[in-house]
Parts: C-alpha cells; sequence; structure tokens
C-alpha cells in the first residue's frame, strides 16, 4: 500500500541458485567493531567492569583506613593573654 500498489500485485522476481557464488574466500574472523555493538558482549564487558571494580575495593580494604582532621585558629589556653583588663 505504501508504494502505490496492492500486495497481490507484487511479484516475485524469477531466479535459478546457479546464478549465485560464493566469494573465493571467506573471511575467517569478524571485525572488531562489530562483535563488540552486539548487546551480549557489550553486557559481558560490563560485567566484566563491574567484576574489576569489586576487586579493587576489596583490594583497598586490606589496608587500615585512617581519618586525619585539624583546625587552625586564634585560640589560645591561657585566659591572661585573651582578656585584657582595663
Amino acid at each position: 500500500m505504501l508504494a502505490g500498489r496492492t500486495p497481490d500485485d507484487a511479484s516475485v522476481p524469477d531466479f535459478a541458485l546457479d546464478h549465485f557464488t560464493l566469494p573465493t574466500q571467506l573471511p575467517v574472523t569478524v571485525p572488531a567493531k562489530l562483535v563488540r555493538q552486539r548487546p551480549d558482549v557489550q553486557a559481558a564487558e560490563a560485567q566484566l567492569h563491574q567484576a574489576t571494580a569489586a576487586v579493587g575495593l576489596a583490594t583497598a580494604n586490606l589496608f587500615p583506613q585512617l581519618n586525619l582532621t585539624g583546625s587552625i585558629g586564634t585560640e589560645s589556653s591561657d585566659l591572661r593573654r585573651t582578656v585584657r583588663h582595663r
């Protein structure tokens, strides 16, 4: 209908299998870009990243954790220096 014809007007072209030929050399490998687009490969890659991050976190937890805090100010423990008598 979109092509301006009804389905019963469509015709299948005649062909013979003798006209089809295979390439003389078939590629043995698939390019990496095509493989990386597959959803299962992308899911496996995401799981690998997650497992690698978990290993890094577990390694970091082997070491002690130290929290250092500090403050700086003009506070004095000697009252004579902080309060002037008038």
